[in-house]
């Protein structure tokens, strides 16, 4: 495996991981953004483009309809201010997004530094691509059960009990492995794309 599989192999069995963080694996495909760590050297009142896992959503009743997003990348956190018409315009990317880059006008309160978000984009369809292997020819497709690649026989031509009782070693082969997926992803999320969506989530308040 990759350190992509690695990573998301480390989710689907603790939902953490202790290697590199999925927003520092998928900087390279996302467009720039400046680390939650540097904000705290930032000045007050910059444009910045933040990344990061979605790991709380609050929307208090009494903020008049504000929503206050926490963001996690590879360094620390960010915190995220959604006033009313910006959700409006990004209610998409705000509800669903597992995977988020916000871009907005930093403010400084004492110690508290937040983003104003004024573009949200939702980059979630990454976190799917971390359980996929490269597709080469001399790498395994773990999209198929190709360990028997030999031609079958044409069952018709089989003959005596055995043969109609047991299958073909490739097909019990096969069977297992679906046993095996299924008893680790489940059988409602196949391995990888459906299994990250129930891998990145938050923890949602209202």
């Amino acid at each position: 495996m990759d350190r992509k599989e690695e990573v998301f192999e480390d989710y689907v069995a603790t939902r953490l991981t202790l290697r590199e963080h999925p927003a520092a694996l998928l900087r390279e495909d996302m467009r720039a953004f400046k680390s939650a760590e540097a904000l705290r050297e930032t000045p007050d009142e910059e444009w910045v483009s933040v990344a990061g896992l979605v790991i709380t959503r609050q929307r208090p009743g009494t903020a008049s309809g504000v929503i206050f997003i926490t963001l996690e990348d590879d360094t620390a956190v960010a915190n995220i201010v959604v006033w009313p018409k910006v959700f409006e315009k990004f209610r998409k990317e705000v509800m669903a997004g597992r995977l988020l880059r916000i871009s907005g006008r930093l403010q400084r309160e004492g110690v508290v530094t937040h983003i104003i978000a004024a573009r949200i984009e939702d980059y979630s369809y990454l976190l799917d691509t971390l359980g996929d292997q490269i597709s080469f020819s001399d790498q395994i497709d773990p999209t198929r059960d190709n360990a028997d690649e030999a031609k079958r026989p044409n069952p018709e031509h089989r003959t005596g009990p055995q043969s109609r009782s047991r299958p073909p070693v490739s097909e019990a082969i096969t069977i297992e492995l679906q046993r095996a997926r299924h008893a680790r992803y489940g059988a409602g999320a196949r391995h990888p794309r459906e299994q990250a969506k129930k891998l990145f989530y938050s923890r949602d308040f209202h």
